[in-house]
């Protein structure tokens, strides 16, 4: 690699530059630094473009590309220092109408262009497939330039009938595609990714705990009915935030990762979650278990409750206080984030999960038997009562629709 810089971009660069009179600045762009066929080369392709030296009146600015890998971005600053400036593009949304900020999203320009080729090759019409068809394209691909061309190619096979076509349009909507597709090709990227941001290079130890961390965290994001930032995730899930955060950033090509208390971790693309939830896609090592992520996170939410609650939770000198006088600041204080999580949402996890049908023994019971009036009045003050009735009377239903066998009987105790 050095011997190829030297001879094909600064020998002719420097003989260039004691012929040129005025300064001469060239922009050099490149493209993909994460696809690298191997880390070790990115240290070395760096090394070599800040050494660059004097070039005489031939100035040198670099233009890098690259996904968010964490790996990419460890580089660039010890060899560049001050002189290095690093930008996030942010992911355009598609509003309703397929236009982002004024201007037709790049997806859907390179879509109409493209599909309007195929139907003239195909005779389907000048109504084929329509500027609606073509918006919910753009949407579906969520911002993935790869995926919303391997759909041109998809349905621009030349040996293909003009009803084939359709029919192909139809079933990426529905999503069931056998052999060379769109999702094949989104599903290859995504294992991809996956591979290198948690087993690459890995000891087998190394990758057993990288996997179970995996499924916890990223499997809790899937499956929360409510975001939750990094900070609030890590306390619901009893992690240190900072080694939540470190693991996660290895994944923030496909997790939209921000550092900040009022920020939320969130998928980059929901075409991610219905990859990781399907194992025939992902395979074994990195399926989520839908089942099993909320069991999982019925055990965080009870333990959260059962550790949090407590009579009188926001310490009001006056148990007659209404909720619209309580500052929404001092709420937040003794109801953090996470807990205002746990307490409406722990029931729908309980329904959704294989946990067994609560019976005296379980820890439903014992948490209900002791903290139930704590958690009424918690939901009270975060103005979410409607939900603790809504849980109760789908509990109920939960139980009395088991069978009599599930449960342990005992007598209640008298208050």
């Amino acid at each position: 690699m050095e011997r190829q810089w030297e001879l094909l971009v600064l020998k002719p660069l420097k003989k260039l530059g004691k012929t040129v009179i005025l300064p001469l600045n060239l922009i050099v762009v490149v493209d993909a630094l994460d696809e690298c066929r191997a880390e070790s080369d990115l240290p070395e392709i760096f090394r070599l473009i800040s050494g660059t030296g004097d070039l005489g009146s031939i100035r040198f600015r670099f233009f890098f590309t690259s996904r968010p890998e964490l790996y990419v971005g460890r580089f660039p600053r010890q060899f560049f220092q001050g002189r290095f400036f690093e930008r996030n593009i942010e992911k355009v949304t598609i509003a309703a109408d397929g236009l982002a900020l004024g201007l037709k999203n790049d997806i859907t320009l390179f879509l109409e262009h493209e599909l309007s080729a195929i139907s003239r090759y195909h005779g389907s019409g000048d109504e084929w497939p329509g500027q609606l068809q073509i918006q919910d394209l753009a949407q579906k691909w969520n911002g993935l330039f790869i995926f919303a061309a391997a759909t041109c190619g998809f349905l621009a096979g030349p040996r293909l009938r003009n009803d084939e076509v359709k029919k192909r349009m139809s079933k990426i909507f529905a999503d069931k595609i056998e052999g060379e597709s769109p999702q094949q090709i989104l599903d290859s990227m995504y294992r991809k990714i996956l591979y290198h941001a948690l087993l690459e290079g890995a000891l087998d130890d190394e990758k057993v705990s990288r996997c179970n961390f995996f499924r916890e965290v990223v499997g809790s994001i899937v499956t929360l009915f409510d975001p939750l930032s990094t900070i609030a995730l890590s306390h619901l899930l009893s992690k240190q935030s900072d080694s939540v955060l470190e693991n996660l950033e290895a994944l923030s090509s496909v997790l939209s990762i921000d550092k900040g208390e009022d920020s939320t971790l969130q998928l980059l693309h929901l075409s991610f979650r219905d990859f990781l939830l399907d194992q025939s896609r992902c395979g074994r090592e990195f399926w989520i278990s839908q089942v099993d992520a909320h069991a999982a996170l019925l055990k965080h939410c009870l333990n959260t409750l059962s550790v949090s609650l407590q009579k009188n939770i926001c310490q009001l000198s006056d148990f007659s206080t209404l909720k619209e006088n309580i500052d929404a600041v001092e709420i937040a204080l003794y109801i953090p984030r996470h807990l205002q999580y746990a307490c409406p949402f722990w029931v729908p996890h309980q329904l959704d999960s294989n946990e067994d049908v609560p019976c005296d023994d379980s820890k439903v019971y014992t948490f209900l038997e002791t903290h139930f009036l704590h958690w009424v009045e918690a939901l009270g003050l975060m103005g979410r009562l409607g939900n603790g009735v809504k849980a109760c009377v789908q509990l109920s239903d939960y139980v009395s629709g088991a069978p009599v066998s599930s449960f342990t009987m005992r007598m209640p105790k008298s208050h």
